[in-house]
């Protein structure tokens, strides 16, 4: 069952939440453009978590939520976070060349988790995820 997503003044101050929150102006820029793109998404409904305090992005797609990202005040923490499917060692061994293996983790939750700083860390994930649209 698709998720309904949130009036659209909301979303609005909960993104310049998030945007306020970010201390450096590139990470901001990454923002923006993770947000612009997910627009584009064709099956996905992507919007800011309800909850301030997490301070979270969401990919919906139908019931599943497989994307997020966390904000933080010096980069965005992207999640593989697929209901199904636990990420392995092996997936890190497949993305380390294309983003270090600083910047890639397993969480005790068993999701992949990439650490976004710069615009073309997050133009990478996007081709990478959805050629099609990137």
């Amino acid at each position: 069952m698709p998720r309904t997503e949130p009036d659209l003044a909301n979303r609005d101050y909960r993104h310049e939440v998030h945007l306020s929150y970010i201390v450096s102006a590139e990470v901001r820029a990454v923002y923006i453009y993770l947000i612009r793109f997910a627009e584009h998404l064709q099956g996905y409904q992507c919007y800011p978590h309800p909850n301030l305090d997490k301070k979270q992005f969401c990919y919906y797609h139908d019931s599943d939520q497989p994307y997020a990202f966390i904000v933080t005040q010096e980069h965005l923490l992207f999640y593989f976070r697929h209901a199904s499917k636990k990420n392995s060692p092996s997936d890190l061994e497949r993305l380390a060349p294309t983003f270090g293996e600083e910047k890639l983790s397993i969480n005790p939750g068993g999701e992949l988790t990439i650490k976004i700083s710069t615009k073309a860390e997050a133009k990478r994930l996007m081709s990478l995820l959805f050629p099609k649209v990137a």
